[in-house]
């Protein structure tokens, strides 16, 4: 398998992504945040669909899946500069949708709540990050 095959959605992502864009098709998402990797593109891409309003896309590079070689402390640090950017680009109380991938969201979690539980793949939830 090449890593092109690695990067796209099963089928089993594509319903993922498809009950995932249902569930959220009525919150009210100021802003969508999304990782470079195509199945995160194409997870973006099925939410887009059922989405009525036009909300502002951000594709960004910290968002990225995590390498081998990236240590956890480096993998902090991205989290902790997507917040700070996070800070600078919504208001107080805006709702946003981030498509990243596991070891992101648990980081997110743990930087926000102080703690990082288990994660199911494909599991929406809500942090809650104040200012």
């Amino acid at each position: 398998m090449g890593k092109d095959e690695f990067d796209t959605l099963t089928l089993r992502g594509v319903k993922q992504a498809e009950e995932a864009a249902e569930k959220l098709k009525s919150k009210n998402i100021r802003a969508i945040y999304c990782s470079t990797a195509k199945r995160c593109e194409q997870s973006l891409d099925e939410i887009l669909k059922v989405k009525e309003e036009m909300v502002p896309i951000h594709i960004s590079r910290l968002l990225r899946p995590k390498t081998k070689k990236e240590k956890l402390e480096e993998l902090q640090r991205r989290v902790k500069l997507f917040l700070a950017d996070l800070e600078c680009e919504t208001e107080k109380d805006d709702e946003v949708l981030i498509i990243s991938h596991l070891p992101i969201v648990k980081m997110f979690e743990y930087e926000i709540e102080g703690k990082a539980d288990f994660w199911e793949n494909g599991e929406i939830r809500e942090l809650n990050y104040s200012k």
